[in-house]
C-alpha cells in the first residue's frame, strides 16, 4: 500500500505576524499585525471672550458757585469787620508762611512756597480824597459804605501787583473791583525773611466809609 506524502509545512509571514509570546507555547503562532494608529483628537477651537464693558455712566461734579466761594471767604470778610471808619483797614501782624522742613507751601522755585496769605502793612493809607475817584457810581448815589478783600503780589515796597478781589461786603456793591482799580496808589510793606522778600500773597483790607463829602 502506497503511504501519502507528508504535506509541507509553509513557514508563516513575519509582515502578518505579531508574536506576543516569544519562546512561550503560543511560539510560531501566525496573528494578524494591528498597522492601524489612533490619531488623538482633533483640539476644539477656542471661543474669544467678550472685551470687558467699561462703565459707561456718567460722572457728576458738584458745581462750584459764586455764593459758596464768597461763604469761603467769609472768616477773611469779618476779621475787617471790626477795623472802625477809618478810609482803610491798617495792618495787623501774622504769622509767615506754611512750616519748614521738606519742602513749603506749594513748593515754588527752589524749595520755596507761596505759603499762607498774612495781613498787610501799610507805608502810606490812601485818604478819603484819594478814594473818592475810585468810588463805586451806585454805592456813591445810594450813600453807601462798605469793604473790600483783596490778594496782592508785593515784590518790593511800594504799590503791590497783580491784585484781585476775594470778597466784597455788602455783595455786588462794586466795592470789589473799585479795591482792585484803587490799588496803584496802595503803598505796603512787603513780607521779608532774614532781608529778602517772600514770594507769598498779601491780604489787603479795603474799608469804604461814606461821609457825603
Amino acid at each position: 500500500m502506497e503511504v501519502p506524502p507528508t504535506p509541507a509545512r509553509v513557514p508563516p509571514d513575519p509582515a502578518t505576524t505579531h508574536n506576543d509570546d516569544p519562546g512561550g507555547a503560543s511560539a510560531g503562532r501566525a496573528s494578524p499585525r494591528n498597522t492601524q494608529v489612533e490619531r488623538p483628537p482633533a483640539p476644539l477651537p477656542q471661543i474669544p471672550l467678550p472685551p470687558a464693558l467699561l462703565d459707561q455712566s456718567p460722572i457728576r461734579a458738584a458745581p462750584i458757585t459764586a455764593d459758596g466761594f464768597a461763604t469761603s471767604l467769609a472768616p477773611a470778610a469779618d476779621s475787617i469787620a471790626g477795623l472802625g471808619s477809618a478810609a482803610m483797614g491798617a495792618g495787623i501782624g501774622s504769622s509767615e508762611g506754611a512750616g519748614a522742613g521738606s519742602g513749603k507751601g506749594d513748593g515754588n522755585g527752589a524749595g520755596r512756597g507761596r505759603g499762607k496769605p498774612v495781613r498787610a502793612r501799610w507805608q502810606q493809607v490812601p485818604t478819603n480824597l484819594e478814594m473818592k475817584p475810585y468810588w463805586p457810581e451806585r454805592a456813591r448815589a445810594a450813600r453807601l459804605s462798605g469793604k473790600a478783600i483783596l490778594e496782592c503780589v508785593v515784590p518790593k515796597i511800594g504799590p503791590p501787583k497783580s491784585c484781585r478781589a476775594l470778597a466784597e461786603i455788602p455783595n455786588g456793591s462794586g466795592f470789589g473791583q473799585a479795591a482792585v482799580k484803587m490799588s496803584p496808589i496802595f503803598r505796603i510793606v512787603p513780607v521779608t525773611r532774614e532781608g529778602k522778600v517772600e514770594d507769598m500773597p498779601i491780604i489787603v483790607p479795603v474799608v469804604f466809609t461814606y461821609t457825603g463829602r
